[in-house]
């Protein structure tokens, strides 16, 4: 019903969907869900009001307590097409879209607080753009002439390739796409210096990656699935070509992280276990020759971590709190042979003030 609705809005003119003006009970998309008289609509959580006159359709969108939630200004031209429309949120533009007579989009401008933030413009294949037509390129502009330049890359049967970014100042970021029978296969992305390759089995499952640097293999990764219908990640394993370092990772049952072990010229150095209760990591423990390192994570009720202790053979080391206090976004708590030496206090990043155990505070 949402797809129909716009179709019919965007491709047809005022005159053909609502009369001249006209009351509806509405929703929060703003949608005619039936119509209504002007001294119906005290009580309904969304009343939506329509008018039509002279080429301009004007939708307004308000609450229950009548005040304005969005409106949408739109021009047709004498055949009947949209040419041009414009949203407010409450009262302040947010977008304004200009429309070919095909009902594809020619330019689609942005604003932030009212002024305009960037606009983004619309190219396709030479000639009138046709309805099914995808955009060739594009363009990203800004009022300070900073933006870039998307350019869209199809095979000759017309299926999606993939898309080159073009910044500004010359940066170039490419990424490319491979299918078989409309399963994805493999992609390639390029960041400067920087080229990342994905490759995918059957099931859609990543298979395998490499990064090159300078057009040099530097790094490679494998990954290994159950073979069961599930086909659950099991483990990974990452090369370092340089060093010939290994980095294992193995997966539980329900899919996080369970170990990790680090292997140099084949021996292993150190193995890390990772505990998860209700799908979040609660305790994380490294252990290798120079001793045993723990991580113990306190989450609140949205599941954020709000305390993290690290402690080293198993004496406390650091304590960090987050967001403890309005004043302070984190607080840091230092000991020494388990007893507490310093405490430093950050806002945003910032340390603002600091206490020495002992000192008068």
């Amino acid at each position: 019903m949402k797809l129909l609705f716009f179709f019919l809005i965007v491709c047809l003119p005022p005159a053909r969907i609502f009369a001249d003006e006209a009351w509806y009970e509405s929703n929060s998309i703003g949608s005619p869900l039936r119509p209504v008289e002007a001294w119906e609509t005290g009580g309904l959580e969304y009343t939506l009001h329509t008018k039509s006159q002279d080429g301009k359709q004007t939708r307004t969108l308000f609450d229950a307590e009548e005040a304005e939630v969005r409106r949408w200004e739109r021009l047709y031209a004498e055949a009947g097409f949209l040419e041009e429309e414009t949203v407010y949120i409450e009262g302040v533009p947010d977008s304004r879209t200009l429309y070919y007579p095909s009902g594809l989009v020619k330019e689609e401008v942005l604003f932030t607080d009212g002024r305009e933030d960037g606009r983004f413009l619309f190219a396709y294949p030479a000639g009138e753009p046709d309805k099914k037509a995808p955009p060739f390129s594009v363009s990203f502009l800004r009022p300070d002439d900073g933006g870039f330049r998307d350019e869209y890359q199809y095979l000759p049967s017309g299926d999606f390739r993939g898309i080159k970014r073009i910044y500004e100042d010359g940066a170039v970021y490419t990424s490319v796409f491979t299918t078989e029978k409309s399963v994805l296969r493999e992609e390639w992305h390029s960041f400067g210096n920087l080229e990342i390759l994905f490759r995918y089995d059957k099931q859609g499952n990543l298979r395998s990656s490499e990064e090159y640097r300078d057009g040099v293999l530097v790094e490679r990764s494998g990954f290994r699935y159950d073979t069961e219908e599930s086909f659950r990640l099991r483990e990974k394993i990452t090369w370092d070509i340089a060093t010939g370092g290994e980095i294992r990772l193995e997966y539980g049952e329900d899919g996080n992280p369970l170990r990790e072990s680090l292997f140099e010229e084949g021996s292993r150095v150190s193995v890390t276990l990772f505990t998860y209760k209700d799908n979040l990591l609660v305790r994380k423990e490294k252990r290798q020759r120079s001793g045993r390192e723990e991580w113990v994570y306190l989450h609140d009720e949205d599941k954020k971590i709000v305390r993290e202790d690290y402690l080293r053979d198993g004496e406390t080391e650091t304590i960090l709190f987050y967001d403890p206090q309005p004043e302070y976004t984190r607080v840091e708590e230092y000991y020494r042979n388990g007893e507490l030496f310093l405490r430093l206090y950050f806002s945003d990043g910032e340390e603002v003030k600091r206490e020495i155990a002992g000192e008068e505070r």
